[in-house]
């Protein structure tokens, strides 16, 4: 049992580790409000991007993976992208979620930690209208999330091992 224990607080220690990485991935738009038809710069951080031989360019896509490819470019020496296009002038006003996703050509998946996401909302839109929900945008990171679930793993590993200690010290000894 306590090998069991100890297997999942390992687990709950190395999976955030894992998780990180893709934390630190962050993209950009300027302006986050533009006119259809304007220029925009797209930008991205940290080294999000593979340089190897054998990777697709970074498509910038709008509203999913597999979304409508605004620019396709290649990523700098260090994994970044910094390209300036211009948006179509038919895209509805509104929010629009930007996705920045390369592939593996030999196999068509995607690369590790990609893609990444940010939001901008094109003039027009009510000034009511609210960015929609979920992650991405300018440089939030799901580490609060992460935060969270590491804290609920461990207290409920706490708990469980309070309750068990508990039942053996409750327990009558044998043969009385």
């Amino acid at each position: 049992m306590r090998r069991r224990v100890g297997l999942v607080f390992l687990c709950a220690l190395v999976l955030p580790l894992a998780v990180a990485a893709t934390a630190s991935a962050q993209m950009r738009v300027t302006p986050k409000t533009p006119a259809r038809g304007a220029v925009v710069n797209v930008r991205s951080f940290n080294g999000s991007f593979s340089t190897a031989a054998g990777r697709s360019a970074v498509s910038i896509r709008d509203g999913t993976r597999n979304g409508r490819v605004l620019r396709s470019t290649s990523p700098d020496a260090r994994g970044n992208i910094n390209v300036d296009f211009p948006l179509p002038a038919d895209l509805q006003s509104g929010w629009h979620l930007l996705v920045a996703t390369q592939t593996v050509d030999a196999t068509g998946r995607q690369v590790g930690f990609t893609p990444i996401r940010t939001r901008m909302r094109i003039a027009g839109a009510s000034a009511g209208s609210a960015a929609p929900g979920g992650r991405g945008g300018s440089p939030g990171s799901p580490l609060g999330l992460w935060a969270i679930g590491s804290v609920v793993i461990l207290l409920a590993t706490g708990a469980a091992l309070t309750a068990r200690r508990l039942r053996t010290l409750n327990r009558p000894p044998l043969g009385s």
